[in-house]
């Protein structure tokens, strides 16, 4: 039973657990929307605050930072080794969210776990490059962005089961049993970089060079430009979407 576990995924099997893992970090968001009436007030918030979405803000900035670690990390040490800090740290964030006594406390917490966020997302994409060229990449990517795109469709109602019938501390704690499940599931994994293509220490002269490459090719800088609008257009939405169905069309059970 132990030598099964531990062969290696077949392919269907290793693009649900690449397309799982990058969900985790849409898990850490929309899972928590239904919770921000609960939220506001155990914390003493107004009704209707809008300081509480500071909670998405956090974690974004976490993610957003949390990629230009991983990146090299994942060269230098292998997939399997930042996948797992990004596991850990994932949980970590997500725990010390959960029990924060202040607001204050919960958005640093945020931050952590939007760090953690970014592990299994870039490990996911190198996973793929180095499994897969040419087709078989966009086939493999096509099949992992159609589970993900699920999750924040799910995680509302999800979250919204769980304030029903728990705390809204259960919302931020699910995440840490989903980061859990998912640390055991990858021990399947097995380290996708060749020994040829690993970085022998961490400088940062060649990181600058690989950096101006990217930041010098305009097809890049007109991908980084079209997502940045992207994300801006789905985190003002995230943000304001409770208050604009809630207020703006009366609609706040929906």
């Amino acid at each position: 039973m132990i030598s099964r576990w531990r062969r290696a995924p077949g392919e269907r099997q290793l693009t649900a657990l690449l397309a799982m893992s990058m969900a985790l970090s849409a898990l850490g968001i929309d899972l928590m929307l239904p919770a921000f009436d609960e939220i506001r007030a155990e914390l003493g918030m107004a009704e209707g605050a809008t300081a509480v979405t500071g909670l998405i803000t956090a974690y974004f900035l976490g993610l957003a930072v949390g990629q230009l670690v991983y990146g090299p990390v994942a060269d230098r040490f292998g997939r399997r080794r930042a996948l797992y800090i990004g596991y850990a740290v994932y949980g970590v964030g997500a725990l010390a969210t959960t029990v924060a006594p202040s607001f204050g406390l919960m958005l640093l917490g945020r931050f952590v776990w939007g760090l953690g966020a970014a592990g299994p997302r870039v490990v996911t994409l190198a996973v793929v490059r180095d499994r897969y060229e040419g087709d078989r990449m966009s086939r493999a990517m096509s099949s992992i962005m159609a589970v993900f795109i699920l999750v924040p469709v799910v995680s509302p109602a999800l979250g919204a089961g769980i304030v029903a019938v728990a705390s809204w501390r259960w919302v931020f704690g699910v995440c840490v049993i989903a980061a859990a499940v998912m640390a055991v599931w990858a021990l399947r994994l097995p380290e996708t970089l060749r020994e040829e293509h690993r970085m022998e220490r961490l400088r940062f002269a060649p990181i600058a060079r690989a950096a101006r490459i990217v930041v010098s090719d305009r097809r890049a800088v007109a991908y980084t430009l079209a997502m940045t609008s992207l994300y801006g257009a789905l985190t003002s939405y995230l943000g304001t979407s409770e208050n604009l169905i809630g207020d703006t069309f009366g609609r706040p059970d929906s």
